[in-house]
């Protein structure tokens, strides 16, 4: 029998069910689901409240600094930009149409951004309840050591992506985004809080995520051997658990098949190789 922690570090796991067939496809076709915001359970996550902490308009050494960094080698651009910032944004106040512009932005960056969760063990006893079929699925082992495929931001259009697993911050907090930062010093950050921060009721997920912006919802590609473990739930049907060993050992690299039992006298979860 083995514990969560005698597992390898660099494994995260994703709780499936038996009976649909784009969670068996993880296991058939190498492919793995990311989704928009307005898909997710929870309502609050990746909303874009926007406030602007300071309501200061830009100086013109604010534009002046801007231009010269970003048309350094082109000067006739940088002449027009200089026109049309000082015209649009140069102010003691942000103009109304300029903070408006700055929240559509967050808005579109949010509603384009998809994501791919995963929990850190495979014996979460809720996880197993809300995304595991109450005990009758499975969990997937992924072993991040192993890199994603050269293509994987690609085939859908030009992305923006971070392919590096993103811990979730859980909190009571609700993260409002600053709209003087988006605009002026420190828009990832910003848009990392919306992406990243959950409410604390979620804490028991133990979720990490991998994100793609500018992008839509739908699979990508895995490599192979990036899929390194199969936990098959403590309720599985036999016919179920026979179909998902049947594709597994199928695969050109076959992952460890574990079961999930409860420990004897403790709610400890185990894990006993088949």
């Amino acid at each position: 029998m083995l514990t969560a922690s005698q597992l390898p570090k660099s494994v995260r796991f994703k709780y499936r069910r038996a009976n649909v067939d784009r969670d068996v496809s993880i296991i058939r076709d190498n492919l793995l689901w990311f989704d928009t915001r307005d898909r997710l359970n929870d309502i609050t996550e990746m909303d874009h409240d926007v406030v602007f902490s300071d309501g200061s308009g830009f100086d013109a050494a604010d534009v002046e600094k801007y231009v010269q960094e970003r048309f350094a080698d082109d000067q006739p651009a940088a002449e027009r930009a200089r026109m049309r910032l000082s015209a649009e944004i140069v102010g003691v106040t942000y103009p109304e149409e300029y903070k408006l512009a700055v929240v559509d932005v967050v808005r579109e960056l949010l509603e384009t951004t998809v994501i791919c969760s995963f929990s850190r063990t495979p014996c979460i006893h809720p996880m197993w309840g809300l995304y595991g079929d109450d005990h009758t699925g499975y969990a997937l082992g992924f072993d991040f050591d192993v890199p994603w495929p050269a293509h994987v931001g690609t085939h859908l259009g030009p992305q923006v992506m971070n392919l590096n697993l993103l811990p979730i911050e859980y909190s009571d907090r609700y993260p409002v985004i600053d709209g003087d930062k988006v605009s002026r010093s420190d828009p990832d950050s910003e848009l990392a809080r919306a992406v990243l921060t959950k409410h604390s009721d979620w804490t028991f997920e133990q979720e990490e995520r991998v994100v793609i912006m500018m992008s839509e919802r739908g699979s990508r590609p895995f490599q192979k051997e990036m899929l390194r473990y199969i936990v098959f739930g403590s309720r599985i049907s036999p016919e179920n658990q026979d179909r998902i060993t049947e594709l597994a050992l199928a695969r050109t690299c076959p992952p460890v098949l574990l079961k999930a039992y409860r420990s004897i006298g403790s709610y400890e979860m185990l894990l006993a190789e088949l």
